[in-house]
């Protein structure tokens, strides 16, 4: 919207602030139909996952499984660096894939 103010003002052609309009009416129909599904969410989805109101504190699996993800997440993000920057896998096709694993070398 700024962007095509902006260029009316720069050329002085009215199909930018038309476009400007059009640009703020998408806006606000976008928002409402954000905030339908957000409202949904927030009542229906939120309501099936927490049928137990009496029960909100997280059991010992659940914890369990919560920090497990979180590892999962970070072993496989360093697992994707050593293989995109180290070895180059993804952004050269040339890439040795063969190469020695940096945990069985020390770095300087």
């Amino acid at each position: 919207m700024v962007i095509f103010d902006s260029l009316y003002l720069i050329t002085g052609r009215s199909g930018f602030s038309v476009a400007a309009g059009y640009m703020i009416a998408a806006g606000i129909i976008g928002g409402l139909v954000a905030a339908l599904f957000g409202f949904l969410d927030l009542r229906v989805i939120s309501g099936l996952l927490r049928a137990r109101a009496d029960n909100r504190h997280p059991d010992g699996l659940t914890l369990m499984l919560s920090f497990a993800g979180v590892a999962l997440a970070g072993v496989t993000g360093w697992l994707a660096d050593e293989m995109v920057e180290r070895l180059g896998v993804g952004v050269d096709d040339g890439a040795n894939v063969n190469a020695p694993s940096s945990l069985t070398h020390k770095h300087v």
